[in-house]
């Protein structure tokens, strides 16, 4: 793939850039805000019958091993946590604004991008790191090739063609545009004004022991996480595999993450795989 190192800010006045949802806004302002008012909150994302509807679907799956059924966003918060709602808010937020794209499953996509988002939040739990944070930048990371579909379509096809490994993608953004889907979704996000950390963290999480820019151990736990849904979701379903071919452990290293603390988290996610 020849590589044409689009200079991002070029690539970013081509495109069209969403402005972000205010139920989105609110979300991630309490991110910062120990201060807020969970009522408020509940009261903005009932405003929004599409993303209460996404709620609510979450707190009744399976998954949870709910024997009652939820009505409510309140109830959806005592079952779950508010910090689980407002990851499963944000994201029905956030992806609600991207439209599908030429050179794109659309399916597979959100469906990586739960996945990763997912991993990063488990895995910042056990680096003891922000864990919502985390699944923000596990989440968004990947809208960055969004935003190259709609600059390219072909570019974003032969992003996408064949069987690829865990990191490819990523690798194969830089050989056409010298940045990743990460360090385009950050300006994106610094724009939107996402917290400076989860910039941070997407601008780094597709390279996190890159010395351009200084460590974030919230891009390795995103990074690790992206790694891994690329193997999860295109089937790998073998945690002996996922352990000793896919993590990057000169990353996991870098924030004390041990192979136990890795193990357990890949048997949780693979116990929630649909």
């Amino acid at each position: 793939m020849d590589s044409k190192n689009i200079p991002l800010q070029k690539l970013l006045a081509s495109v069209k850039l969403p402005s972000i949802p205010d139920v989105a806004v609110t979300l991630i302002r309490t991110l910062d805000d120990e201060d807020f008012h969970l009522n408020k909150i509940v009261q903005l994302i009932e405003k929004d019958p599409g993303i209460t509807a996404t709620v609510i679907k979450h707190a009744n799956s399976a998954r949870y091993g709910l024997s009652n059924k939820v009505r409510s966003v309140e109830e959806a918060i005592r079952m779950l946590g508010f910090s689980n709602v407002r990851a499963i808010a944000l994201g029905a937020s956030v992806s609600g604004v991207f439209p599908a794209d030429a050179g794109i499953d659309r399916t597979q996509f959100w469906k990586w991008s739960e996945t990763a988002g997912e991993l990063a939040h488990k895995l910042a739990g056990k680096a003891r790191l922000d864990a919502t944070s985390a699944w923000l930048i596990g989440f968004t990371m990947r809208i960055g090739e969004i935003l190259i579909a709609q600059y390219d379509s072909v570019m974003a096809s032969a992003i996408e063609a064949g069987n690829l490994s865990p990191g490819t993608r990523w690798k194969r953004e830089i050989e056409a545009l010298g940045a990743t889907e990460g360090q385009i979704v950050a300006v994106l996000a610094g724009m939107w004004n996402f917290p400076e950390d989860v910039v941070s963290g997407l601008r780094a999480s597709g390279n996190p022991l890159n010395d351009e820019w200084p460590f974030s151990a919230l891009s390795a736990v995103a990074y690790t996480g992206g790694l891994l849904a690329d193997a999860i979701v295109n089937g790998v379903n073998d945690s002996g595999v996922l352990l000793d071919s896919v993590v990057d452990w000169n990353v996991a290293d870098e924030i004390g993450l041990t192979r136990a603390q890795v193990q357990e988290v890949i048997t949780s996610q693979l116990g929630n795989a649909d």
